[in-house]
């Protein structure tokens, strides 16, 4: 059977991708990428770039194997447009060296909980700066990541769900686990006209002297 034939567009971009993989290893001092590309070519990609000193990375999403990311030795700083919780947990076993982490969009696919917590294999994971943009999980997996997360110092998190307003359960974590914390902001937006009663009552746990004192960002009864 014959293949069909690739448009002129077609041909272009595959002759952009052979010529980027014959180019990347030559560029030895390069620092930062950004890899939008979907599945097509992203481990042959990543491979080239192993080849570098590269130090910042952005992708579109975890569509390869983490263990990719695990080649990177000089990668420090990481950004991800849309992650899934295990992808997560996996990039942690194969780079937990990495100092800073961004996710636009953290959510979870695989609502197995029993199955998770072994999925972290490594007691520290090395990060200072840490963001979610729009976190879509629970907070007990939340804790459970930051409870291997001794040196953060800064986090940053946006959530809508009604779990993630306790001001007990963040206060034990900061207390227990982040002792380096210097920069905490969170925005709790749970809008849920049913439960506002709730609501208000809950984001009033954050008004005593242990989150004053911080001078940290507190969520308020009209959203982020």
């Amino acid at each position: 059977m014959k293949s069909p034939e690739l448009s002129e567009t077609d041909r272009f971009r595959v002759g952009l991708f052979d010529l980027g993989l014959t180019t990347l290893p030559l560029l030895s001092n390069l620092v930062y990428f950004a890899l939008t590309a979907q599945e097509y070519g992203c481990s042959k990609i990543l491979d080239a770039i192993a080849t570098t000193n590269s130090e910042i990375l952005f992708i579109s999403k975890l569509i390869c194997s983490t263990k990719f990311i695990g080649k990177l030795r000089s990668l420090v700083a990481l950004s991800i447009i849309n992650c899934d919780l295990d992808d997560l947990f996996q990039l942690f076993n194969d780079k937990s060296t990495l100092t800073y982490l961004r996710i636009e969009y953290l959510y979870n696919d695989n609502y197995d909980a029993d199955n998770k917590w072994n999925l972290i294999q490594v007691n520290t994971i090395h990060l200072k700066y840490f963001t979610i943009n729009n976190c879509r999980i629970e907070l007990k997996f939340i804790q459970f990541m930051l409870n291997k997360m001794k040196s953060l110092k800064l986090f940053s998190i946006s959530a809508s769900q009604a779990d993630m307003i306790n001001a007990e359960t963040w206060k034990f974590i900061i207390e227990h686990s982040l002792i380096n914390l210097k920069i905490f902001r969170f925005c709790f937006d749970y809008n849920n006209d049913d439960v506002y009663d709730e609501k208000i009552k809950k984001i009033k746990q954050f008004q005593t002297e242990f989150w004053w004192k911080n001078n940290w960002n507190l969520p308020q009864d009209d959203g982020c």
